[in-house]
């Protein structure tokens, strides 16, 4: 799973970089994107099982607070995005990027040790 994350951030630095440009083909923001969005799909779910995992006698208070957590997150994110927009791509791209760059903080600093994190 921490390599899926891992390698998630490439494409969400190519997009910071591809919407930076000034004249940019579409294809060179949003393929990378493609990349990005696919593999939540695999982090979500897995990140959740594992969490979890360990708490089986709360598992339904715990799962809903993991939904309240991605909905507040994805709130202020949108929120940013909103406050930020220029009609261009960029600001979506600088959103991402630290979205992801905290996820990887969080990985490194709170499951340093532990086998979660693999």
């Amino acid at each position: 799973m921490a390599v899926d994350m891992y390698l998630s951030s490439l494409p969400k630095l190519e997009t910071v970089f591809s919407a930076s440009a000034a004249d940019v083909h579409m294809a060179a923001v949003y393929v990378p994107l493609l990349f990005y969005v696919s593999s939540i799909g695999m982090v979500f779910p897995n990140g959740s099982a594992l969490a979890l995992a360990g708490h089986a006698e709360v598992a339904g208070m715990a799962s809903a607070l993991l939904g309240t957590l991605q909905f507040t997150a994805a709130a202020i994110s949108t929120t940013m995005l909103s406050v930020i927009g220029e009609g261009s791509t960029l600001p979506m791209a600088l959103v991402v990027l630290p979205c992801g760059v905290l996820a990887v903080v969080v990985n490194f600093v709170l499951l340093r040790g532990s086998n979660q994190g693999i």
